[in-house]
């Protein structure tokens, strides 16, 4: 799902059975993706899937943006993975960070027998 060398594992977290990994990398100049990975027995539950993915891709115009927005200081990457090495911030809490910005990102799901489902952002 990702073509890019940097990605790297920045959270994994065991839970009843469940397992959720979390890794960070660079999307194009200045821009970051996050990508969650569920297994386990929410994700059969929730999804009829074994290992559910997915992926949220900020561009470096929206980096910058979200960063005004949510007062961070330094490197964006950098704060986007100390936010997601706490097992209660998830995929979802970035999104709705991005929302409450005006923030476009991009969505997308590897889901059951490898369908990729993939939302751009808007132009």
């Amino acid at each position: 799902m990702d073509k890019f060398d940097d990605v790297r594992l920045v959270a994994r977290f065991e839970s009843a059975g469940d397992v959720r990994e979390v890794y960070v990398g660079n999307e194009g100049q200045g821009g970051f993706f996050v990508r969650e990975e569920v297994t386990g027995p929410s994700a059969v539950l929730v999804y009829d899937e074994r290992r559910h993915v997915v992926r949220v891709g900020v561009s470096g115009a929206a980096a910058q943006k979200l960063a005004e927005a949510e007062h961070l200081q330094g490197d964006v990457r950098a704060n986007v993975e100390d936010h997601f090495s706490k097992e209660d911030y998830v995929l979802i809490d970035l999104m709705d960070a991005c929302d409450a910005a005006g923030v476009e990102y991009t969505y997308a799901t590897l889901g059951k027998n490898g369908v990729l489902q993939y939302r751009p952002g808007s132009s």
